[in-house]
């Protein structure tokens, strides 16, 4: 087996260098995707005592959410495929925290679960990297109870999530590169087609599930400047500037059009992104 399971080039984007950069700017994208958080929490069906499971779950904000539901008496595991941000996850847990809360690298695709071990497993961002998406929620419905559901939420059509688009948009005006279609390979559009992600809940034996369309906004408190050295390390727009690897002037004017852009966005001292993204509920 590789190191990374059956995800080798997922394992080594987040385990190496383009991967820091979200251990890096780990809570700059937490206050960014608040209202995401608030989306797949809201109703969610989850009780004292429970065991749950974060998928994809990064430096764990999600996790230690879900482990306040569950309470002292649940237990939670977070899993992520990155070691970096599991470190940081864990860095982050206080010490009572510890005593119900578990963080591990794997990879969620091929990881042998306790079968039939969890109530509830979760997702915010973290399940569209799967090599085969079909034998990765099979083998976390075999993690799941009877009865037990996978909530997660995924990215809606590029052409719906300016937070993406427009920052790759004016990339793309300045670098001479060529990125392959948004497609159903891994990555953070992965899902978008409604149609396609249903099909991959059916084929991996889930019983029922419910994709519903939620609009979102994406916003913080960063100044123009530090919102646009973000957008040049985080998404789409970051890989057009590594493929293409533009001079320092290139850079400078990208950076300058995404601040301009960035300030036309400010509405009461928070620069905002409209966005549309799927809420997920799959029953085994």
């Amino acid at each position: 087996m590789e190191k990374y399971g059956e995800n080798e080039a997922q394992g080594k984007f987040w385990n190496e260098k383009p991967g820091q950069a979200w251990v890096k700017n780990d809570a700059l994208m937490n206050e960014r995707l608040a209202a995401v958080s608030e989306i797949l929490f809201d109703n969610m069906d989850v009780a004292a005592g429970m065991a749950g499971l974060d998928i994809g779950c990064g430096a764990g904000a999600t996790t230690r959410r879900l482990a306040k539901l569950v309470g002292v008496s649940g237990q939670v595991t977070g899993v992520d495929i990155s070691q970096p941000l599991i470190d940081l996850a864990c860095s982050h847990l206080s010490s009572d925290e510890a005593k119900h809360i578990r963080f591990m690298q794997a990879d969620v695709q091929s990881h042998a679960f306790t079968p039939q071990h969890y109530d509830r497993a979760i997702s915010r961002f973290g399940v569209m990297f799967f090599e085969q998406p079909v034998r990765a929620f099979a083998n976390i419905k075999s993690a799941l109870k009877p009865a037990g559901q996978c909530q997660f939420v995924c990215w809606a059509p590029l052409e719906k999530n300016d937070f993406f688009r427009v920052p790759l948009e004016i990339a793309k005006k300045h670098i001479d590169v060529e990125l392959p279609e948004i497609g159903r390979e891994p990555g953070p559009l992965a899902f978008s087609d409604k149609d396609y992600l249903s099909s991959i809940l059916k084929d991996a034996g889930f019983s029922a599930h419910h994709i519903q369309s939620c609009e979102v906004t994406i916003s913080t408190t960063d100044t123009v400047a530090e919102n646009a050295s973000l957008l040049m390390q985080i998404g789409m727009a970051s890989r057009a500037i590594k493929e293409g690897n533009p001079s320092d002037d290139v850079l400078k004017q990208l950076k300058q059009e995404i601040e301009n852009d960035s300030l036309q966005r400010m509405k009461n001292g928070r620069i905002e992104y409209g966005g549309t993204i799927y809420k997920v509920v799959a029953t085994v």
